[in-house]
């Protein structure tokens, strides 16, 4: 097992609408909890659209490890009320 901190995440994400993936970093602020999370905005992509994710994982030597492709379904957004408590 490598415990070695995670401190970037960088999503590959292909949408079909470039040739190129499209790269999104995310600065971990938790590196060595083995958790992270990274929301992106799909944009004007059409509900039901797939789109292909890869995570690429870098320590802080750099070195890097990259996901298979997940692949992903476009859904609508859901907001939640935000409740405060008096």
């Amino acid at each position: 097992l490598d415990a070695t901190a995670v401190e970037l995440i960088t999503l590959l994400i292909e949408d079909g609408t470039t040739s190129t993936p499209r790269e999104m970093e995310c600065v971990n602020p938790t590196p060595t909890s083995g958790r992270w999370a990274c929301a992106f905005d799909v944009g004007e992509l059409p509900q039901g659209e797939q789109i292909s994710v890869q995570v690429v994982a870098t320590d802080p030597f750099g070195f890097t490890s990259t996901t298979d492709a997940a692949i992903l379904t476009v859904s609508p957004a859901i907001y939640l009320p935000h409740v405060v408590r008096r």
